[in-house]
């Protein structure tokens, strides 16, 4: 249940310096991959199922709310366009990915950049990665907080006399959820928290068909003499620099595909 010893030296150095000893494997198959761990290893744990939801969970998150921001600011056509675009981008993305990590034995986005391009490459991803998610984890914070001061908000009336303050209430939201977080945030692999991307699935679900059917109950009251106004295209070239981030990064999950690959 070991996982393979691999050559820990940059992919592209390893390839020149020993181009004549690979020559022999590559007349035999052009297919060679390393399965790290393999196939059998016992932490490899998930399943199908538990990993195309952890994927989907990764994708689908409460950024689909910044969604119908970029159909209005850049219109139905660009914005479809984008998402298109991004949908293949992210695909053909995830497929080098595990490709990398099958044919190094890499086991993370940030082993496929080391064992490709030395340990300059992978310090550099961990730091971007690492305010990336920073930043993600502050935006999601903020987004739960807004979410559930209103709710929490009148039965700090019923405890307290007098009208409580909705900044102070929002706070200690916000803390009580950062605690309420604090055991998911140790867990060490993936597998752990199975159960807990099909709970962020279910609300995402349950978030779209809210919104559709808000959009279906304000219909007629968004449409004039029967037509609905659709907005088609961008007003400016400023819309469109502001909504593009949104559709492109719509997809983004390539930091967890290869751990998720892994059955962890």
């Amino acid at each position: 249940d070991q996982q393979v010893d691999v050559p820990k030296v940059p992919l592209m150095n390893e390839l020149s310096s020993s181009q004549s000893s690979l020559l022999p494997l590559q007349g035999q198959s052009d297919d060679v991959e390393i399965l790290n761990p393999h196939h059998d290893c016992s932490s490899r744990r998930s399943t199908v199922l538990p990993a195309t939801f952890n994927l989907v969970a990764t994708i689908v998150g409460g950024g689909i709310l910044s969604v119908p921001l970029a159909f209005q600011k850049c219109g139905l056509v660009l914005t479809t366009a984008l998402m298109i675009v991004s949908a293949l981008g992210t695909d053909f993305s995830l497929y080098i990915l595990c490709s990398s990590g099958r044919r190094t034995g890499a086991t993370s986005y940030a082993d496929v950049c080391r064992r490709a391009y030395g340990p300059g490459l992978e310090l550099f991803l961990t730091l971007v990665l690492f305010v990336f998610l920073m930043f993600v984890m502050v935006a999601y914070m903020v987004l739960v907080r807004d979410i559930f001061t209103p709710i929490v908000s009148p039965l700090a009336t019923s405890f307290m006399q007098g009208e409580p303050d909705t900044a102070a209430v929002g706070d200690y939201v916000l803390l009580g959820i950062v605690i309420a977080m604090i055991p998911f945030f140790l867990q060490k692999d993936l597998h752990a928290l199975r159960y807990n991307c099909y709970v962020g699935f279910v609300s995402i679900s349950v978030l779209c068909v809210a919104i559709a059917y808000r959009a279906w109950e304000n219909y007629p009251a968004s449409s004039s003499n029967g037509s609905l106004n659709i907005k088609m295209f961008p007003s400016s070239f400023v819309d469109v620099l502001f909504a593009f981030p949104i559709p492109i990064l719509s997809f983004m999950c390539q930091f967890n595909v290869l751990g998720i690959g892994m059955g962890k």
